[in-house]
């Protein structure tokens, strides 16, 4: 199995087994509350897979921003399914989450893109 696919998999798994844990209101599962989880994991494995694929030759910025959108909106329906939280408490938890993840993945994207050109220019020299 390719990184492309191993990745997004893992985290569909993990993210189903919280979900499911998340929409249980922590306690048993019923049949409805593994639909959710799988369902969920399976649309998370999909936007996954799909931003993995499309991030190749973007601008660092564009990327960073697909992935904080995705994070953000994972964590948020996360959030809203257990109960006990409100609608502003997961919208304000999504939107810090996706504006740290963000960051992140700019950083790492714009070192990366620097990294590559600097090797390129390092290999016309020799």
């Amino acid at each position: 199995m390719s990184g492309a696919v191993a990745v997004p998999a893992a985290l569909a798994v993990v993210y189903c087994l919280y979900a499911a844990f998340v929409a249980g209101d922590n306690g048993w599962s019923t049949g409805l509350t593994w639909l959710i989880a799988l369902v969920s994991a399976a649309v998370l494995f999909v936007l996954c897979y799909a931003v993995g694929r499309w991030q190749h030759g973007r601008q660092s910025e564009t990327v960073a921003v697909a992935y904080a959108v995705l994070l953000g909106v994972a964590m948020g329906y996360l959030l809203s399914l257990n109960s006990h939280r409100s609608v502003m408490s997961s919208t304000g938890v999504a939107l810090l989450s996706a504006l740290a993840f963000g960051a992140s993945v700019y950083y790492i994207a714009h070192t990366n893109m620097q990294n590559r050109r600097a090797r390129r220019r390092g290999r016309r020299l020799s």
